[in-house]
């Protein structure tokens, strides 16, 4: 087991990322995904001590390197038989519910995303392209959808996120994949964002008080044909000019959510895995765990802390793994496995770890909710961009006509089923909100 250690981004030029880019990418050439991973990290390790030496010569320095105080990273291993247990949100958390209010004005296609500012909610809806707010009881209070070809618009809405302090809302255009666009609370547009470098922006998360950062998908379709892809996936982006600046962290053949491969015949066969996030804000700050990397990283202050190290003895393009819900004392890892197998597509299923933080334990886990046994979307727990108060674990917004449906076959109960017996089908979903012990 290995000590690893941060590296802190904080400024560097035109001339600093192309040293970087020299540093990084002969390294990241001889570790793929073929590369044992005791190497591949070790790589790692090693190409990122090397940015803090770059700097060393200038007077203002590009890249610091701190020592990481811990003795050992956990190793999870994606493919092994862990012993199995079910556990219940109410055990790692206090479960609240919030019946979201319904109205002409209010009623939500799809709940796309999450934010929370003070005492209001805001509910991204991609179907409808719409923002829309409602305070902690669930009271609707206003809405707005600018979609449209104008400069204050957007085509199709992308990806959300909130600045909390500065009451501004980001919302990244679908068909105009450089653009950002800013709004306040009120729908009223405040400015435009062109990133200056030739980008395909896929998530959006609220990173400090100066910079987003965006997760770079361009290329990314390439590698269900076959191409190699590397780069650098992860840019923090200027919440006022639209600069990006790369996060340090180079990844070799990539891998992408939609698996393709052929039996050298002609014949193609494809299937799309979704539900895995490769970042997932937490209270500590943002993780990275990217499909390609064994490592997955903590990066807040723009500093990346290595927090466990993934390994697979088979490991594939059609091995996904995330963490995708982690909170001081445990982690939940997302694993996904697709091959093929007599030309055909099959599947492993999907898996979720709990990685005990205290004593390194793993478990294969079934999370349920006592008060909604038949819901088993483990996957909607996942984090993403959604942005919550420090209290808050997570929240999934149940659908009414799913509870409802439930609600007649006795399939509810405690506060929940009081809720439902107050709504009707068409209503809007019903938040639930763990809360941390």
């Amino acid at each position: 087991m290995k000590t690893l250690r941060k590296i802190s981004l904080l400024n560097f030029g035109k001339t600093e990322k192309n040293q970087i880019e020299e540093t990084v990418s002969p390294l990241a050439h001889v570790c793929n995904s073929s590369t044992p991973f005791f190497y591949r990290h070790l790589i790692l390790t090693i190409t990122l001590g090397s940015l803090s030496l770059i700097s060393c010569g200038n007077k203002q320095r590009s890249a610091d390197v701190v020592n990481n105080t811990s003795d050992s990273l956990p190793v999870v291993e994606l493919q092994a038989d862990y012993p199995h247990k079910d556990v219940d949100i109410h055990d790692l958390a206090d479960v609240t519910y919030i019946p979201l209010e319904t109205t002409d004005e209010s009623l939500i296609g799809t709940a796309s995303g999450f934010y929370f500012c003070n005492d209001t909610i805001l509910i991204e809806d991609a179907t409808q392209g719409k923002v829309l707010l409602f305070d902690m009881k669930g009271k609707y209070l206003s809405s707005f959808r600018h979609i449209g070809n104008g400069s204050m618009e957007y085509t199709a809405m992308g990806d959300m996120c909130v600045d909390v302090g500065a009451h501004e809302i980001f919302i990244s255009d679908i068909n105009r994949t450089r653009h950002i666009l800013v709004y306040d609370f009120t729908g009223k547009f405040i400015r435009e964002l062109t990133i200056d470098q030739d980008l395909s922006v896929k998530m959006i998360f609220d990173y400090d008080r100066d910079h987003l950062l965006v997760f770079n998908i361009k290329d990314l379709y390439k590698v269900s044909s076959g191409t190699a892809v590397s780069g650098y996936p992860y840019y923090l982006v200027s919440k006022q000019t639209g600069k990006a600046t790369p996060v340090p962290l180079w990844v070799e053949n990539r891998k992408s959510d939609t698996f393709v491969s052929s039996d050298g015949k002609g014949n193609f066969y494809a299937s799309t895995m979704g539900g895995y996030p490769q970042l997932n804000n937490s209270h500590r700050g943002v993780i990275i765990s990217d499909y390609a990397l064994d490592t997955v990283y903590l990066y807040a202050k723009q500093t990346l802390e290595p927090l466990l190290v993934r390994h697979a003895e088979n490991d594939h393009k059609g091995l996904l793994s995330s963490v995708f819900l982690s909170d001081d004392d445990f982690s939940l890892i997302g694993i996904a496995e697709t091959y093929i197998k007599n030309n055909k597509v099959e599947s492993s299923g999907e898996r979720l770890l709990y990685l005990d933080h205290k004593n390194g334990q793993v478990n294969e886990i079934n999370l349920t909710n006592k008060d909604y046994p038949a819901y088993s979307k483990w996957f909607n727990y996942a984090v993403e961009n959604y942005q919550y108060p420090t209290d808050v674990l997570a929240v999934i917004g149940y659908r009414a006509e799913l509870l409802f449906e439930q609600y007649h076959k006795g399939g509810l109960s405690g506060k929940l089923k009081e809720i439902v017996t107050g709504l009707s089908e068409e209503d809007n979903p019903v938040l639930m909100i763990a809360k941390r012990k």
